[in-house]
């Protein structure tokens, strides 16, 4: 749940920007999108309490009076709005009553059983999470009295997270542990913050872990009216403040989600959309014109999958995948499609580095020196492309599962017709052709649309899309951009603590635009604010938290035991509550 505490510290260190010079949409599904658009603060210090605002958003999502007293029931809740990323609906079951003290406590069970949820831990889990409020929030006691303990429990029974998070009027406190897999060891995160949105001040502890090692990072943290710094003092001691007005200069806000309107506020859309889905084991996936996204997950030809999004909500349509994957480049060369699988067969002409079935079964992996490509690599090739199978010209199929430490698979550049393809194949899901048919046609779906903004030309690939803006990467430290020709810049891309981030060079905000020739209008629909960077030096003002009142000892483990398991509801049982609305 750290995103709850970035909302809190948000609130604290950043000021309001309002107000527009555009003639824009007042009404519609501008306003609606407008209203509920959420903004995050980017801060490096607050990376460690994602879990608790993941929890917490859940608990806002199905939390109505209505449903108190009234026994488990059945849940829907948007995970997306909780990380700040695209829709994506979570099936829970909840109940809500009064304890003896005429506090209102809560059980909420959480599935975990989607193609992502296998990748965290290797087996699906549920989130098993006890909640009470005593007192609700008020002038005196704006924070509310609330405690929310979670643990996260594998099928196998193991344990990979436990926490609690309490608030009072005195502020927050966060005490968890957590570990990728039931052989790693625990990292341990702890928070506390007080005050008010004039002044407050904290302390975190977090920890990374790489194999067994484990690397403790301890700041403190305080704010007045203008300023936020954070002094780390463990591993090893610096400084960072930052201004707390979006305006200032260095201020950094930045969006992957947009949407784009009419005129009068409607939505606009491609004409055939990518949605969700849901395989036969329940899995969630996308499709779109990449392909069937599923995760890990790879479902059997012929499956029967389900649209779970868009407007053909429980259209079913059947799932077809290939060992290689064909695409066909744009006239730009900055995108491609998908070539699907087709009974009538494709000539293709490849130059240079054109590997044969016999290159391929001769590639000796463990070798440095192999590759699956000739060793004339002029000699060139031409291949059929039908079925879903690609052919040499000796008629030898052309695919492998095979990956060296430089190498996974093979890629072909190929021409056809005076278009440009290229074919890929090897051991990863992203190296397979993956598709819907809907009766006895493969779906299509519509490409992106171009358009110029601020003299570069971006993509419209769907409502809700990122629009193809140019990235860069800037230290989160200070908020200068680094040169990513450096040697192994790479490696600093915020990975296990480090300072880098990938970021948008701009934002697009309240902004018409000419699209297939008439005019729209875009707004974002999710931001992120990276706030300006002032310096070391913490202003007189700034009281800086206190390491010694951090939460200590052990978070509570036995939420399962505490709150039973999972109950079981009819199929047939309606959901109440959806996305914080209770269905009567």
């Amino acid at each position: 749940m750290k995103n709850l505490f970035k909302k809190i510290l948000l609130s604290l260190v950043t000021i309001c920007v309002c107000g527009s010079v555009y003639a824009l949409p007042s009404g519609g599904q501008w306003a609606t999108d407008r209203a509920g658009r959420s903004e995050w603060l980017n801060e490096n210090g607050l990376d460690s309490v994602n879990s608790v605002n993941m929890i917490l958003c859940f608990i806002n999502s199905f939390w109505v009076p209505e449903m108190v007293s009234r026994g488990p029931f059945k849940a829907q809740v948007d995970e997306g709005k909780c990380n700040n990323t695209a829709s994506k609906i979570r099936d829970v079951v909840a109940e809500l009553s009064y304890d003896s003290a005429g506090a209102t406590v809560g059980s909420l069970w959480i599935p975990m059983n989607e193609a992502a949820d296998l990748q965290d831990h290797g087996e699906a889990f549920k989130t098993y999470v006890k909640i009470s409020v005593s007192e609700s929030p008020s002038s005196s006691n704006p924070n509310g009295n609330l405690s929310v303990t979670w643990n996260d429990v594998g099928d196998s029974g193991t344990l990979y997270s436990a926490g609690t998070m309490t608030a009072t009027k005195d502020g927050f406190t966060m005490n968890s542990k957590w570990r990728e897999s039931s052989s790693s060891v625990y990292a341990y995160d702890r928070m506390y913050l007080s005050g008010t949105t004039g002044s407050a001040s904290g302390a975190l502890s977090y920890e990374d872990v790489n194999g067994s090692t484990r690397t403790q990072y301890v700041s403190t943290m305080g704010i007045d009216s203008n300023t936020y710094c954070r002094a780390q003092t463990i591993p090893s001691a610096s400084t960072r403040c930052y201004s707390r007005s979006k305006s200032a200069s260095g201020a950094k806000r930045y969006s992957w989600r947009y949407g784009v309107y009419d005129a009068l506020g409607n939505r606009f859309d491609l004409q055939n959309p990518g949605f969700n889905i849901r395989g036969p084991d329940g899995a969630w996936g996308s499709a779109n014109r990449w392909g069937i996204w599923s995760g890990s997950v790879v479902w059997a030809n012929g499956s029967t999958v389900t649209q779970v999004s868009g407007q053909n909500t429980g259209k079913t349509y059947t799932y077809f995948s290939y060992p290689g994957r064909l695409e066909r480049s744009s006239a730009d060369g900055r995108s491609s499609a998908l070539v699907a699988p087709s009974s009538s067969a494709l000539v293709l002409s490849c130059s240079y580095n054109c590997p044969t079935a016999a290159s391929i079964a001769a590639w000796d992996v463990n070798n440095s020196s192999s590759s699956p490509y000739p060793s004339n690599q002029s000699a060139s090739q031409t291949y059929t492309y039908q079925d879903g199978v690609l052919k040499d010209q000796s008629n030898g199929v052309v695919t492998t599962t095979k990956s060296s430490r430089n190498r996974d698979g093979i890629w072909i550049n190929l021409t056809s017709g005076g278009s440009n393809y290229w074919y890929n194949s090897g051991p990863n899901n992203w190296q397979r052709y993956t598709g819907l048919k809907d009766g006895s046609q493969f779906l299509t779906f519509s490409e992106p649309i171009p358009f110029t903004y601020n003299g570069e030309t971006l993509y419209f690939d769907g409502f809700g899309s990122s629009l193809s803006i140019p990235s860069k990467v800037y230290l989160r430290s200070d908020g200068s951009e680094v040169d990513q020709t450096i040697s192994n810049w790479n490696q600093n891309i915020c990975n296990n603590g480090s300072l880098c981030q990938w970021v948008p060079n701009y934002l697009i905000d309240d902004k018409a635009i000419t699209l297939n020739g008439g005019i729209y209008y875009v707004q974002w629909l999710q931001s992120e604010l990276s706030p300006a960077y002032t310096g070391s030096t913490v202003p007189s003002s700034v009281v800086l938290g206190d390491i010694s009142k951090l939460p200590s000892g052990e978070p509570e483990s036995n939420v399962k035991g505490l709150i039973g398991v999972m109950p079981s509801l009819p199929s047939t049982d309606p959901f109440k509550v959806i996305d914080g609305k209770y269905q009567p």
